[in-house]
């Protein structure tokens, strides 16, 4: 699998001493890496981008910044949800399309849907501002 080859190459190690050596705040890397996943997903879909880079940004977000795992979980596939929408490959775009009942372009639905990526960026803005709000639910089952 792509994970276990990237193990192999010590892909992941060798992000983990590099981002760990960096002396920059936690939150600038997350940045980062959500713009890293809303860029890529631009061009890959959702699924085939979560089983690329969950095996490479995993041990970084939970080993070396200390975010809980559940909380990389959740936020994660918000992100991949973002991508659904982006254009050019965002598959939920054009099922949102070929949906729609007007026989407008493509480009009236790509304005329709800003303010649901505005929403959901949001989301994601609080959802790493107060962690409680995703781990109120797992806490409940302890």
């Amino acid at each position: 699998s792509l994970g276990m080859a990237l193990s192999m190459m010590e892909i992941p190690q060798a992000l983990c001493a590099y981002i760990d050596s960096l002396d920059v705040n936690r939150y600038v890397i997350w940045f980062f890496l959500c713009l890293i996943y809303m860029a890529l997903g631009c061009f890959v879909d959702g699924f085939d981008l979560l089983l690329i880079t969950t095996p490479v940004f995993y041990p970084v977000i939970v080993t070396v910044l200390g975010f809980d795992p559940v909380w990389f979980g959740v936020t994660v596939v918000v992100l991949l949800e973002l991508s659904l929408l982006t254009p050019p490959v965002g598959m939920n775009l054009f099922v949102t399309h070929s949906l729609s009942n007007n026989d407008g372009s493509l480009i009236e639905t790509i304005q329709g849907i800003i303010p649901f990526l505005g929403v959901m960026l949001a989301c994601l803005v609080l959802m790493t501002a107060f962690p409680q709000i995703v781990m109120y639910l797992p806490s409940m089952m302890k």
